[in-house]
């Protein structure tokens, strides 16, 4: 409770087998959990002074909150990107080379190994040098004839049925494949717009 999240790890389960007359041999999985600690309070705000507001025909508080929220949604993306970088521990290709079809095919095998589960859950950030690498070099597997309205918010694409993102805060020319059970974000609150007229500075608050 609080600023924690417990979120349930569920292990795999194993058979038993069943001899005719017996009893059926009950599982004790002893499960654990992970913590999710919520500390991060990003935001942007703004001040709209009268004499600001009377000389522009501009509705400056609408402008500036597209700005905000771009800002926010950025922090969330770099959050995302430092805490899911840390942990990662397989590799395939290089960083000094594009991804070619044999290296992604090969990212797949791992995941496949780990019993990554291959039909809901993997993704793909990649740079943007690797979003023209995709269009010019493995069109023939990069789907990008997908249905706008049903696709995860900033998706570019698809590669063998993985959805593809991308990313500018990605760094050290570095891409990532995973299944989403490998990292968690908590968000208590969505992001929102708070306003207020403030007397003593007579001005608009926006935050």
């Amino acid at each position: 409770g609080g600023d924690v999240f417990r979120i349930p790890v569920i292990s795999n389960q194993s058979t038993t087998a069943k001899s005719t007359n017996t009893a059926v041999t009950f599982s004790a999985p002893t499960e654990t959990t992970v913590a999710l600690t919520i500390n991060q309070h990003p935001h942007v705000a703004y001040m709209f002074e009268d004499n600001l507001t009377a000389k522009t025909i501009y509705n400056l508080a609408n402008i500036y909150q597209g700005q905000g929220g771009f800002a926010i949604a950025e922090q969330i993306d770099t959050r995302i990107y430092t805490t899911m970088s840390d942990g990662m521990s397989q590799t395939a290709g290089t960083t000094t080379t594009d991804i070619s079809d044999p290296v992604l095919i090969d990212s797949l095998r791992l995941l496949d190994v780990a019993n990554a589960p291959w039909k809901t859950g993997r993704s793909l950030i990649i740079l943007p040098s690797q979003l023209a690498n995709f269009r010019a070099n493995i069109k023939e597997y990069f789907n990008t004839q997908y249905t706008t309205a049903n696709s995860p918010n900033g998706m570019v694409a698809s590669v063998y049925g993985v959805p593809v993102f991308m990313s500018n805060n990605l760094t050290a020319n570095t891409n990532y494949l995973f299944h989403k059970e490998y990292a968690w974000i908590g968000m208590q609150a969505e992001p929102r717009v708070q306003t207020d007229y403030i007397i003593d500075l007579l001005g608009n608050a926006v935050v």
